[in-house]
């Protein structure tokens, strides 16, 4: 009864998703698109994360991800003021860090202690971007927390792949999150790019930004299905033998 309900569930929040996407894509190949409906595409993945943990217990990771997902929109997409952009980036970090537990999730002590390890490195390698791109004077505490989050993203995609078979719609949902969060990038540093490759992605940079967004956020929602339940009493043991 319970597999019935769920698989109900899935459908509706697909038939959701889909018609939000499509109103979203003509509304930006419109330049035409409310915040308040781009915004209802996370509410809607967190809803549905929410119904099933409800139904089928001890989905907390995914669930944390979500919530925090839809608080950093909060301040990136319905209030998208300058004043708070450091603020959704920093509680985005917070959704990274959950996608992080869950990476790290039933790993070999190898593969666990590279995942942790790997994410040093990829914060230099962004800063060093980010740096070079932006320039010395223009780079600040802003762009230092948008490498770190970068760096854990990317960790995350690398190392849920290494998992795929165990999860392969959370793999490809963090993956096009990655490239939803790279034509964002683009967009930020437009005016620090060469006028060639701005000329191609930035006039339709908000549609390939919601192309990826969209389904990102429904597959990492649908790869509850493939994820194994972790307890809530023991999330607290886990996520302490992770570190």
């Amino acid at each position: 009864m319970k597999k019935i309900l769920l698989l109900i569930l899935a459908g509706v929040f697909v038939a959701v998703e889909t018609v939000l996407a499509v109103f979203i894509l003509l509304g930006h190949a419109n330049n035409n698109v409310s915040a308040e409906l781009m915004y209802s595409v996370v509410v809607s993945a967190f809803i549905f994360a929410l119904a099933y943990t409800a139904v089928k217990r001890g989905f907390y990771l995914h669930l944390a991800a979500l919530f925090f997902t839809v608080i950093a929109d909060i301040f990136l997409i319905l209030w998208p003021l300058d004043d708070f952009y450091l603020l959704g980036v920093l509680i985005f970090c917070c959704a990274q860090f959950f996608y992080m537990l869950e990476t790290l999730r039933d790993a070999s002590g190898i593969i666990r202690a590279a995942n942790l390890f790997s994410r040093l490195p990829l914060f230099f390698f962004f800063e060093f971007i980010f740096y070079g791109v932006m320039g010395g004077s223009s780079f600040g505490i802003l762009e230092a927390i948008t490498a770190f989050y970068y760096g854990n993203l990317v960790a995350n995609v690398i190392f849920a792949f290494v998992k795929v078979r165990k999860s392969p719609l959370f793999a490809i949902g963090l993956l096009l999150f990655a490239l939803c969060d790279l034509m964002v990038g683009i967009n930020n540093a437009s005016n620090n790019l060469p006028a060639l490759f701005t000329q191609i992605l930035q006039p339709n940079v908000a549609f390939w930004v919601w192309l990826f967004y969209v389904p990102s956020q429904t597959l990492i929602a649908l790869s509850l299905f493939w994820t194994k339940p972790v307890p809530l009493l023991s999330l607290r043991t886990r996520c302490a033998g992770s570190q």
